[in-house]
């Protein structure tokens, strides 16, 4: 789990490092908490606070392209072992101009979430 870390933050740093060179860029972060009740959604009720915090960066490298990735880690206050790791990342390209009535856009993405070993099988990889 903390290469995983590593890897996020050594990829967030060399965004930060073309930014310039390459185009616009954006960055959100974030932190927020709550509590949730029924956290394996079954009979049991079991409920617990958790804390989140995230980093979003929008990369534009061109005007017709945009590329999202975003990285955000739960903490679970009494319940460690369902703390996670979620990580994504988008690419969308508009080949047409935005002149028109019609704009076409491709569009791909993925995510992923990563559990602590106890619950390392509910990793969707």
């Amino acid at each position: 789990m903390h290469h995983r870390l590593l890897l996020f933050a050594c990829f967030f740093t060399l965004l930060l490092l073309i930014s310039p060179t390459y185009g616009d860029i954006a960055y959100e972060a974030g932190v927020r908490g709550g509590f949730t009740n029924n956290l394996y959604n079954d009979s049991t009720d079991t409920g617990d606070s958790y804390s989140i915090t995230s980093i979003k960066a929008k990369l534009y490298p061109v005007s017709n392209v945009e590329v999202n990735v975003i990285g955000q880690y739960t903490l679970y206050n009494k319940i460690n072992n369902l703390s996670n790791f979620y990580y994504s990342g988008q690419a969308t390209y508009i080949p047409s101009h935005g002149d028109g009535p019609l704009s076409i856009y491709i569009s791909g993405n993925f995510d992923r979430v990563l559990y602590r070993n106890e619950q390392k099988e509910f990793d969707n990889q």
